[in-house]
């Protein structure tokens, strides 16, 4: 994919109202009651080196649930979610005007809490084939946790606006390092997938 003038942003597809608004809200709130099944996130090192809780690096939680052996509800929010990241990624493909086949890899739900980061740009291509990431803000009830990519060629940074049930689809390759600022006050859900 060449970036053409620069303009990263031609490539970032803003989503807004990915699911119903009540549904949403149900979401959150399982979110928070399952609270217990998140984990320390760890960061990807280099071939050949196990992957490492590096706070410095990311200091979040990650949760990544089971499609099969899982309780009613992990498998329902897991299918209803699954299906409607397929639909933004073929949505993104189609508007992009590139083939409409590719293979979803398993869904991730990420909690920042407060001192909670992500704060290295990074990009998702790397020790497994990843094309296109997809983000899903749950809430938005939270201050600092900004979403920000850097452009490669000028180092101009851009941020994405925080909003609840929001989705961005992006492709994961060199040219979209991104990075998630400190939460400062709250908590932070997102939901994160890949797509080859």
């Amino acid at each position: 994919m060449e970036i053409v003038n620069n303009k990263l942003t031609d490539y970032i597809e803003v989503f807004d109202n990915v699911l119903p608004d009540e549904t949403n809200l149900k979401f959150y709130k399982f979110l928070k009651y399952e609270d217990h099944r998140f984990e320390k996130a760890k960061v990807q090192e280099a071939d050949g080196v196990p992957d490492q809780v590096r706070e410095d690096k990311r200091n979040s939680s990650l949760w990544w649930p089971r499609q099969i052996n899982c309780s009613m509800s992990e498998c329902h929010w897991t299918s209803l979610l699954g299906n409607a990241s397929k639909k933004l990624y073929f949505n993104y493909l189609k508007k992009m005007s590139l083939p409409l086949d590719f293979n979803m890899s398993e869904l991730s739900f990420l909690k920042y809490e407060e001192g909670g980061h992500y704060n290295t740009f990074h990009v998702d291509q790397g020790k497994v084939n990843r094309s296109l990431s997809l983000v899903f803000w749950v809430n938005s009830n939270f201050e600092g946790g900004d979403f920000k990519f850097k452009n490669p060629s000028n180092d101009v940074e851009i941020e994405i606006e925080k909003k609840a049930n929001r989705a961005i689809v992006f492709p994961s390759n060199f040219l979209f390092p991104h990075k998630v600022l400190p939460v400062e006050k709250g908590v932070r859900y997102s939901v994160v997938s890949w797509a080859q």
